[in-house]
């Protein structure tokens, strides 16, 4: 049985299956042509539980790992990441932050220097639990693996040059590249981030550091600001592809109209008007308006948009890797 055809943007982001369409021939990225991904996505639909993750099979760790691989939030699903978490610990140093339910497999995963539990620390407990929304809360344990990282860099008198954010409840579908492909996308200090929008991604250490301020950002900026206009950096965009949401982004319908598709709309905005290109820069709120978005999340926190509407506001591009290409387990909710 063959998977239903799903347009490039939902494999880059690893979004879930979209209902069957007719191919779009304007989307033609290469990811349509990742069969080891398509299939496993097919097999994620009907029996996840059939799925296994592979892992590298390296033999000499490095004394001093030039990676850090973050994971944050609840370690579900590590019965089936484990042994890629145990892997990558030869080439990467781990740093887990989770809640005390996880306690138990955190420390499976990594040592206790390299382990924070909320509930452990009375202050990020309140903060914790007053977040609004549950998808805040993974922006919260995120800026406390970086807390856990500087330690790790302050005692070995030495910087991580790359940092890789992932999550137990995802399954890579190329695992031996998840190094290798992050540091030939990441080569050059301006590179941006690569990823899987705000699931799994990595990059240069200068580059991630910027998403350890996103949750502060979040009352400010981001809390119930969906129905707002943010003014768009079309570089930053352009500079991207689909694997972030961009178009989940609020853009005036006045200046770019309705495209029906992410690779259609991105063949339009790279004609644009140069004068288009600062007005949407230079726009702000004006009252009701009618915007163009392809995608809606949360009504008060959508968390990928937010996350693609940071990184625009930053000018940090972000792109696809082959080594984080990947999806959610299908059932990760009803796993240990």
């Amino acid at each position: 049985m063959t998977a239903p055809h799903q347009p490039a943007w939902v494999l880059l982001s690893a979004s879930a299956d979209r209902r069957p369409c007719e191919p779009d021939p304007s989307d033609q990225h290469p990811i349509l042509e990742d069969i080891a991904l398509i299939e496993a996505r097919r097999i994620n639909r009907l029996r996840p539980q059939s799925l296994v993750q592979q892992a590298p099979t390296w033999t000499t760790p490095h004394k001093h790992p030039r990676f850090a691989v973050l994971i944050t939030g609840e370690l579900r699903c590590l019965n089936r990441s484990g042994q890629l978490f145990r892997a990558l610990k030869k080439r990467a140093d781990l740093f887990v932050v989770t809640t005390a339910e996880f306690r138990d497999r955190a420390l499976q995963l990594t040592s206790p220097e390299r382990t924070l539990i909320v509930e452990d620390h009375p202050l990020e407990t309140k903060r914790d639990q007053a977040v609004p929304v549950n998808a805040m809360k993974q922006w919260h344990k995120l800026e406390l693996a970086w807390r856990l990282l500087r330690k790790e860099e302050n005692q070995r008198g030495a910087t991580y040059r790359y940092v890789i954010k992932l999550r137990s409840d995802y399954h890579i579908v190329h695992p031996k590249a998840v190094l290798k492909s992050v540091r030939r996308a990441c080569r050059h200090p301006d590179s941006g981030l690569v990823g899987a929008s705000d699931k799994v991604f990595g990059g240069r250490r200068q580059s991630m550091q910027m998403l350890e301020g996103f949750f502060d950002a979040i009352p400010g900026w981001f809390d119930q600001r969906e129905k707002d206009y943010w003014p768009i950096n079309l570089k930053q965009v352009l500079a991207s592809d689909d694997s972030v949401k961009w178009y989940g982004m609020n853009w005036p319908a006045e200046l770019i109209g309705r495209p029906p598709t992410p690779s259609l709309w991105r063949r339009k905005l790279e004609k644009i008007d140069p004068s288009l290109v600062q007005a949407l820069g230079n726009r702000r709120n004006q009252g009701p308006e009618h915007f163009h978005r392809l995608l809606r999340g949360h009504p008060r926190f959508a968390s990928e948009i937010c996350f693609s509407r940071f990184l625009n506001f930053c000018g940090i591009p972000f792109r696809d890797c082959k080594g984080l290409r990947g999806f959610l387990y299908s059932d990760r909710l009803m796993q240990p």
